[in-house]
C-alpha cells in the first residue's frame, strides 16, 4: 500500500467563505449554551455530527466563541484568523448579552440548589423514617419506537423509515426504603384495543394491580395528579402510615397535602 500524500499546506486551501464562518459561529454558540443547561457531550455530538472531544473541545473554548460574537473574527486554524462582517452585528450583540445572562442565572440557580440539598431538606428529613419517605415522577414510554442508537453500532437510522412516537406516561413511585408502589399509567385512550381484547373493565389497583387514566396527550395533569394523590392517602390511611412524598415542581403537581400524605417540592429548574 502506498503511503498517503501529505494534505496541503494552510496557504493553498480554499479560504471559507464568510457566510459560513458566521454559521460555525452560531453553531458554536448553541453548543455552548445546551452545554450550559445540562446537555451531555454525546448528544450534541449525534445533534451535530460532530464527536464528543470536538464538543468538549468547543465548551473549552467557550471564551473565544463570545470574542467572536463581539469583534466578528473566529479562530479558524492554528496560527490563522479570518475577520467576518456580521451580518446583524446588534443582534449577535444581544445573543451574547442573553447568554451571559443565561450564565448567571443558572449560577444562582445552583447556589439555590446547593442551599436546598445542605439546608432545607436536612430539615425536613430529621424525624423521618426512610420507608415513609416517598419519590413520585414521571416517564415517558415510546412503546413503539425501536430506537435509533444501539451501543454496539452507535447512532443508527434507516432513510425513509418513520420513527414512531406513540407514548405513553408512567407514573412510577417509590421509599427511600426501595419500596416499590403499584405503577399509574396514562394513556390517550379510554378503553385501548388491549383492554377490548382482554375483556379489561374497570380498572383499579385492586384488580389489575395499577391503576389508568386517559386523556388526549397521555400526559400528567392537575387532576390526574390529585385523584391519584386520594389514592395514595387512601392507601396510607389503611396502613396507618403518615409519609412525605418529594415531587418535582411541575405546574401538574399542584395540590394540597392529605391527611397521611405530606407534598415536598424540589426547588425550580
Amino acid at each position: 500500500m502506498g503511503k498517503l500524500k501529505n494534505r496541503p499546506p494552510n496557504q493553498d486551501r480554499r479560504p471559507i467563505a464568510p457566510a459560513v464562518l458566521q454559521t460555525i459561529l452560531q453553531r458554536r454558540a448553541e453548543i455552548i449554551y445546551k452545554m450550559d443547561h445540562g446537555f451531555k457531550a454525546g448528544d450534541l455530538a449525534d445533534m451535530y455530527d460532530l464527536s464528543e472531544s470536538s464538543i468538549r473541545r468547543i465548551y473549552k473554548e467557550r471564551h473565544k466563541t463570545a470574542t467572536a460574537l463581539k469583534t466578528g473574527e473566529v479562530s479558524v486554524r492554528k496560527g490563522k484568523k479570518a475577520v467576518i462582517k456580521l451580518e446583524y452585528p446588534e443582534v449577535d450583540e444581544g445573543v451574547l448579552k442573553f447568554l451571559k445572562w443565561v450564565r448567571e442565572e443558572s449560577s444562582k440557580d445552583l447556589v439555590a440548589l446547593e442551599n436546598w440539598f445542605t439546608v432545607d431538606l436536612p430539615e425536613v428529613l430529621m424525624n423521618v423514617d426512610p420507608r415513609n419517605l416517598l419519590n413520585a415522577d414521571e416517564a415517558s414510554l415510546f412503546w413503539r419506537n425501536f430506537g435509533v442508537k444501539s451501543l454496539i453500532i452507535g447512532r443508527w437510522q434507516k432513510t425513509g423509515v418513520r420513527i414512531a412516537k406513540d407514548r405513553i406516561t408512567i407514573f412510577l413511585l417509590c421509599s427511600a426504603a426501595g419500596e416499590k408502589f403499584v405503577i399509574c399509567v396514562i394513556g390517550t385512550e379510554e378503553r385501548p384495543r388491549a383492554f377490548e381484547k382482554n375483556a379489561v373493565h374497570d380498572v383499579t389497583v385492586d384488580k389489575y394491580g395499577f391503576s389508568y387514566y386517559h386523556n388526549s396527550t397521555a400526559w400528567m395533569t392537575t387532576a390526574i395528579f390529585n385523584s391519584w394523590l386520594d389514592w395514595l392517602n387512601a392507601e396510607m390511611v389503611k396502613q396507618d402510615r403518615h409519609v412525605l412524598l418529594v415531587v418535582d415542581n411541575f405546574i401538574a403537581h399542584e395540590a394540597s397535602s392529605r391527611s397521611n400524605v405530606t407534598l415536598h417540592f424540589f426547588p425550580p429548574n
